[in-house]
């Protein structure tokens, strides 16, 4: 499914006005069935939802790993997704309508409430500050849909060597979930990575990272206050506003080493 759409716009300048064909992001949108139950519809970009669902079971802590999916049935057509897992995955799921906005904003179960089944993040990973320069570069660059519409965030998840996971999305909490996804459908291990997103790193973000036990999170863009508060609590080393040569660190410093 094509994630981008061409349309026709007027273009405005000071003295000036002509129509141009310009290249867009597409959105779409699927509902999510678990266990024969509808549990939320996703507004989401169009590609990798086999992913984007694992992803998303995981930061709800509906799933524990890839063992307990046992079946994702997807008709992309008619915006349907049919999950199969264990039988203790089930939440108790209200009964109206959950629409879940590429933002992310609302979510099915209370983040400071998932925050209490999070044990603190253990790993001996440490990194150069220039190594994390170079990464945000080489991940900045890499998107090529952002290139060309501006409108999507990116997520990544790499080691010291190289990117492991890389996705875009209409949703920045989606181009996380996607990359947490990809590492719990293809048993990658976290405790060694580094979790580089585009977008703001809000708590929920953060718990996200905290949950897939990533030690290191990253923004090119701002942190909130309860991202560092989490950071600090389950040991997660949090930078923002990496660009260039400069970063800002809020919690755990001790992971970044300068040469």
């Amino acid at each position: 499914m094509d994630t981008t759409e061409k349309v026709l716009a007027i273009e405005i300048t000071e003295n000036n006005r002509k129509e141009v064909t310009d290249t867009v992001v597409r959105e779409y949108s699927f509902s999510l069935f678990l266990n024969g139950k509808e549990l939320v519809t996703l507004l989401c970009s169009p590609t990798g939802l086999d992913y984007l669902i694992a992803g998303y079971l995981f930061s709800q802590e509906i799933i524990k790993s890839r063992d307990e999916i046992i079946k994702i049935n997807l008709d992309e057509t008619n915006g349907r997704a049919e999950v199969t897992t264990i039988a203790r995955a089930m939440p108790d799921v209200p009964q109206s309508k959950r629409l879940i906005g590429s933002s992310g904003a609302r979510e099915v179960q209370n983040y400071s409430g998932l925050s209490n089944t999070i044990t603190p993040v253990e790993s001996r990973l440490k990194v150069p500050a220039s190594r994390i320069f170079d990464l945000i570069s080489e991940f900045i660059r890499k998107s090529e849909l952002f290139k060309d519409t501006g409108g999507v965030h990116s997520a990544a998840i790499c080691s010291l060597e190289r990117f492991t996971c890389y996705s875009d999305d209409i949703g920045r909490h989606n181009a996380v979930d996607r990359v947490i996804g990809e590492c719990i459908m293809k048993n990658i291990p976290r405790e060694d990575k580094l979790l580089l997103t585009s977008g703001r790193i809000s708590s929920e973000i953060l718990l996200k990272a905290a949950r897939a036990g990533i030690p290191i999170a990253i923004s090119k863009s701002a942190v909130t206050d309860g991202a560092i508060k989490y950071a600090d609590k389950f040991g997660i080393t949090l930078a923002g506003f990496v660009r260039g040569q400069r970063m800002m660190v809020y919690a755990t410093s001790s992971r970044i080493m300068l040469e």
